[in-house]
């Protein structure tokens, strides 16, 4: 329709009026356009359509049957601290040892993608890097990781970088403010000890 040189789209629909052919509509707008189009022809205003903050359940699309809200496995994210592990760790069975040193610093475990693929952690959100998360906690206690760019690129911006790693020229060696040079095996445990001793 055009009025006053203004070109107005109306659309109209419903039982019994005109708009699309055959439809049927329980909409709130439903014979608005209509009165709108004779006001308009009369040279008067109409006023806006009550808008409906909430939907009524009848005209629910779809019937919510359950909620299910699943509590988060991990808040690898927003940790103070992280205990990572790597390929270093050598196993799963030695990666649980991080698991146990991280609740003694109340803090959470990560893992390198070499360690994911190699089946020592099952959980795949746990990956640092490039293709995982990307992690900036105050201390940052990497375990047998190598440093691998795309690893370090999740986890450089830590707060306090701690390698403990038997090879002295690994690459996290670099960029790490600390550096434990033995094996993580040795190492790990004897950190455990001092933490369940001193966190009393």
């Amino acid at each position: 329709m055009r009025k006053n040189g203004i070109f107005v789209n109306i659309w109209a629909g419903g039982r019994g009026k005109p708009g699309v052919a055959g439809a049927a509509s329980e909409h709130p707008l439903e014979g608005v356009a209509e009165n709108a189009a004779r006001r308009l022809q009369r040279g008067g205003n109409f006023p806006l359509p009550y808008k409906r903050k909430y939907v009524p359940e009848t005209e629910y699309v779809v019937k919510v049957l359950e909620r299910h809200v699943e509590k988060a496995k991990h808040n690898l994210k927003g940790a103070p601290i992280v205990v990572a592990g790597g390929y270093g760790m050598g196993s799963k069975e030695n990666f649980d040892m991080l698991f146990e040193l991280a609740k003694e610093l109340h803090g959470e475990v990560g893992a390198s993608r070499a360690a994911i693929d190699a089946g020592f952690v099952a959980d795949h959100d746990r990956q640092i890097g490039q293709t995982g998360l990307t992690v900036r906690p105050k201390v940052y206690i990497a375990c047998g990781i190598s440093g691998q760019i795309q690893h370090i690129a999740g986890m450089q911006d830590s707060g306090i970088i701690i390698s403990v790693n038997n090879d002295p020229d690994a690459p996290i060696n670099a960029i790490a403010d600390y550096v434990i040079n033995g094996n993580v095996e040795e190492v790990v445990p004897k950190l455990i000890k001092y933490y369940k001793a001193n966190n009393k």
